[in-house]
């Protein structure tokens, strides 16, 4: 076996691996945010300041909502009513009760 033929070998094999292991994270968190709260079905949490607010179905990675929030306010994602809330909106949305929801925010 020639050198570049292993070369080549290798440099397919690292390419091969690389979207399965890109998909073994288990959130999609927006770069630079943190976690707030994480629970399968119905989760809140409380923003700690003004910024954004992002919530993903952490089973499908899906982000289903992504805004401005202001602190103090609270953020609902309640499977049962297909609602998101961020302080006094509401967001109709189609959640499943089984998945569980991730609330990240970012401040501004």
């Amino acid at each position: 076996m020639t050198l570049s033929r292993l070369i080549k070998g290798c440099m397919f094999a690292a390419f091969a691996v690389l979207p399965i292991v890109g998909c073994a994270s288990s959130s999609v968190a927006p770069p630079g945010s943190k976690m707030l709260a994480q629970e399968r079905g119905r989760v809140m949490a409380v923003a700690d300041d003004d910024g954004t607010v992002s919530v993903v179905d952490a089973d499908t990675k899906a982000t289903l909502y992504s805004g401005p929030v202001h602190k103090g306010d609270q953020v609902t994602v309640d499977p049962q009513a297909n609602q998101i809330r961020v302080g006094a909106a509401t967001n109709s949305n189609s959640l499943a009760s089984d998945h569980k929801y991730q609330i990240f925010f970012k401040k501004s």
